[in-house]
């Protein structure tokens, strides 16, 4: 595999793509809720949206914070000591405000049981994602929590805002988008492999190695789509499969860059990047575009 050049920018392009697609995932589930039939409350609609941002956000900087102060070249730097600083501040305050906004969705709504539940796991996994002593992002887990905190935990508080529960439908859903989205990680995380392994910054693929990582990202391409498949014969909608299909040229694309690569081709980072991306954007353009508009 061909080595490429370190981007700078690398180091926050997977938190960017979390909060982006968490977004998207919310608002898949506000659309399932309306293809449902039901009336969206907006205000709690947008509430939820705010909270599920605000606390990925949180960690983002607590994360940086920690990481910071455990760098022993940082710790002799006034500079990096008014950054960590910063980070600490505005994390905290992102989590306040967060906090401040649950309390008033309480206040305004009747949160049930499941929607308490959610926030409870989507709290706890993004702090042992970004504090010490698990800090999972820094043992090269993060790229789990963040597939976790897309596919499952954001689609799903945004419905059990709305209803109070969990629709299993929903499961059929999000459930296969998670292992699209980790191949997702997986794909733009090989372009700066070997800057990674240089600089000691640990990555769900450099914890596997690039020819597993590889290849379990290939797996989980193909289990997306078997996983699709089979839900649809267990009874999910041919209106909420069908925008699947308009995934797979991409995801085909995506999946021959791999292939190429693990073959010992010159790497088109460019067209991975994209293609990586484009699949799970066009999967989730087509799911919003049922729910909300067909």
């Amino acid at each position: 595999m061909e080595r490429n050049p370190p981007d700078k920018k690398k180091l926050f392009l997977l938190d960017t793509w979390t909060i982006l697609f968490a977004v998207v995932t919310y608002c898949v589930g506000g659309g399932f809720v309306s293809y449902l039939g039901k009336v969206i409350n907006w205000l709690a609609f947008w509430t939820g949206l705010i909270i599920v941002v605000l606390f990925i956000v949180s960690f983002n900087f607590i994360y940086e914070f920690f990481r910071l102060q455990e760098s022993k070249a940082a710790q002799k730097s006034e500079k990096d000591f008014r950054l960590r600083t910063i980070y600490l501040q505005f994390g905290l305050t992102t989590l306040t405000i967060g906090a401040v906004l649950t309390v008033l969705l309480y206040s305004v709504q009747n949160i049930g049981v499941v929607v308490w539940l959610f926030l409870a796991i989507f709290f706890i996994m993004n702090l042992s994602n970004a504090v010490p002593p698990l800090s999972l992002k820094k043992s090269g887990y993060g790229e789990l929590v963040s597939a976790v905190n897309i596919a499952v935990l954001a689609p799903a508080f945004s419905v059990s805002l709305q209803l109070g529960d969990i629709h299993p439908t929903l499961v059929l859903i999000t459930f296969p988008m998670f292992f699209l989205f980790l191949s997702m990680f997986l794909a733009i995380s090989l372009e700066g492999y070997f800057e990674d392994i240089k600089t000691n910054r640990n990555t769900l693929m450099t914890r596997l190695g690039w020819k597993t990582g590889i290849n379990l990202h290939n797996i989980f391409i193909l289990m997306t789509f078997f996983i699709y498949g089979l839900s649809t014969l267990l009874g999910l909608s041919w209106q909420l499969s069908y925008p699947v299909f308009f995934s797979i040229p991409i995801a085909i694309i995506q999946f021959w860059e791999m292939v190429r690569i693990n073959e010992g081709h010159k790497p088109r980072w460019k067209l991975l990047r994209l293609s990586s991306i484009g699949t799970v954007a066009v999967l989730n353009y087509f799911l919003l575009f049922r729910m909300w508009l067909g």
